[in-house]
């Protein structure tokens, strides 16, 4: 199953305009996940398409949590920002890109630290992804 992101990630994705569909949010603000099916009354099958919901239909205060991989869609989509993880013999690390058109890759953040787990690699780099385009705005 895709890693859904951490509520501090969620928090930062939200700042920056993210708009995509979810399953998944944090309560309030808190460390809290819910499945979008609660907001279904009365409980019914569906397909999935169905269950994703957007900010706008949550409850207020409630913070949309996209997985890391539709994280990582709409920096590419929306923001040009390309996350690619990679592993070397210490660990895992980041870089984060942006790429005007094929061949012509600039490198606008590079991770010199390593970390064990790649999901936690994918979190710090979207987080920093987000950060990124929090001081462009």
């Amino acid at each position: 199953m895709d890693q859904i992101v951490s509520l501090e990630t969620a928090k930062l994705a939200m700042e920056v305009g993210f708009d995509g569909k979810v399953l998944h949010f944090y309560n309030h603000g808190e460390n809290e996940l819910i499945p979008s099916t609660i907001l279904i009354s009365p409980p019914i099958p569906i397909s999935v398409e169905y269950l994703e919901t957007s900010r706008a239909t949550l409850p207020v205060d409630c913070v949309p949590a996209p997985t890391q991989t539709a994280l990582l869609r709409w920096l590419r989509e929306k923001h040009n920002l390309f996350v690619t993880i990679q592993i070397d013999d210490i660990g895992y690390w980041y870089e984060i890109c942006n790429t005007l058109h094929i061949g012509e890759v600039t490198v606008i953040s590079c991770c010199s630290k390593s970390y064990e787990e790649y999901d936690d690699t994918m979190e710090y780099a979207l987080q920093e992804a987000c950060h990124i385009i929090k001081d462009r705005i």
